[in-house]
């Protein structure tokens, strides 16, 4: 076969990617590292951040939020890997990022907090309610007992503002959670492989196992 007429291609397999090359090239990350142990070792940064490695994820992170790196490392903490923020920075990134939004707050007690927000000027209003109710159906107020007896209305408030953010103002947040939302996640309930694939298909279908949806 000549040359011309030669049509086979050549596959150009990529490196493999390299941790400290994910945030930026190598020797920038080392430098970041030799920083971030610097501050750490200075006492200067929150308890929390208690690693250069750490350090130098939450700065990127709080970087996709248009932050720059010390208020990401007070505003941000890390749970199994995903960013938990305070109510305060939660609805802060919100009204930072939507120029036209706007949060209400229309009852905040011991009971029950309800919040209102719009998007838009002449968007719709979405109203969200989180009550102490829902906090004991959730299991928060035998587990965390002290801190939502003292601060009862507060707890309310920030899961109410979270519940407000996922719904309304998802692509702002990216999949952050107020602080201890996380920690009071329950552990998914696991089926039996063969009982899961059967769910699945039953879903598929339309059907549950009961018989015709």
């Amino acid at each position: 076969m000549s040359a011309e007429n030669d049509t086979t291609t050549t596959l150009l397999v990529p490196e493999a990617l390299q941790p400290e090359q994910a945030l930026a090239s190598s020797r920038d990350y080392e430098e970041q590292l030799a920083r971030w142990h610097a501050l750490i070792r200075s006492g200067a940064l929150p308890k929390h951040v208690d690693t250069p490695a750490k350090a130098v994820a939450i700065a990127a992170m709080g970087a996709e939020f248009g932050w720059p790196p010390m208020r990401s490392l007070q505003s941000i903490y890390l749970v199994e890997g995903r960013p938990t923020l305070s109510a305060q920075s939660m609805l802060a990134l919100v009204l930072e990022r939507c120029e036209y939004a706007r949060v209400e707050c229309l009852e905040s007690s011991t009971a029950t907090c309800r919040l209102k927000a719009r998007r838009y000027e002449d968007g719709a209003w979405l109203e969200v309610e989180f009550s102490a109710d829902d906090a004991r159906a959730a299991g928060l107020l035998g587990k965390r007992g002290k801190v939502w007896s003292a601060y009862r209305s507060d707890m309310l408030w920030a899961r109410a503002v979270s519940r407000l953010c996922r719904r309304m103002f998802p692509d702002v947040i990216a999949g952050a959670y107020v602080h201890g939302e996380l920690d009071a996640a329950p552990e998914p309930k696991q089926r039996p492989r063969g009982q899961a694939n059967d769910a699945a298909a039953a879903a598929l279908l339309g059907t549950t196992e009961e018989g015709e949806a």
